[in-house]
């Protein structure tokens, strides 16, 4: 566990790969830190992106993606679907634990 938006861009790819068998890399998942916290710790648009490109309903695919991420073994306190079609991720204490560890491990961190 290093990154938390690796670890999201990780999820993300395995649930569309479940839900859609359409395969992604991680250059095609933008993962962003909100400005507004209201709208979780990390936030992706991918599902508008693959919306455009095959005609499916925005909030839909969302659904479809969030559903197939679930909590991800504490990875994630919440995972939901926000406006037309954003993913919101809040960090869960599996994810901090992870990156704290990854923290005290590592002279170089920060």
């Amino acid at each position: 566990m290093n990154d938390p938006r690796k670890t999201i861009q990780s999820a993300v790819i395995a649930a569309i790969a479940t839900q859609f068998g359409s395969e992604k890399s991680r250059d095609d998942v933008r993962v962003e830190t909100p400005r507004d916290k209201q709208f979780g710790d990390y936030s992706t648009n991918i599902a508008i992106e693959l919306a455009k490109k095959s005609g499916l309903n925005p909030r839909e695919t969302a659904q479809g993606i969030v559903s197939a991420i679930g909590t991800a073994n504490g990875l994630f306190d919440k995972v939901e679907v926000a406006g037309p079609g954003f993913i919101n991720f809040y960090l869960g204490m599996g994810c901090l634990t992870g990156v704290l560890k990854d923290a005290l491990e590592n002279d170089k961190f920060g």
